[in-house]
């Protein structure tokens, strides 16, 4: 099965990028530091709690979740 694509306007897609970018980026680091033995899987709810805190993962899945809409609305039709 082939998934959707989903098409973003504009500023979809810079808010998606000014947000992303830094929680690409905190996720890698983290991920390493689980891997590596840095960071005690113990702290993995912590890590999950620290990236919905600011509110930016729920923005991204909305965007997406819109975007979804529009698709679904344009192959039903």
């Amino acid at each position: 099965m082939n998934e959707p694509f989903l098409e973003f306007t504009d500023d979809e897609r810079e808010q998606i990028t000014s947000v992303m970018s830094p929680i690409n980026t905190f996720v890698a680091e983290m991920q390493n530091k689980f891997i590596n033995g840095k960071e005690s899987l113990d702290n993995w709810s912590a890590f999950q709690d620290r990236l919905k805190k600011t509110g930016d993962i729920d923005k991204v899945l909305q965007i997406y979740a819109d975007a979804l809409k529009r698709y679904q609305d344009r192959v039903i039709q």
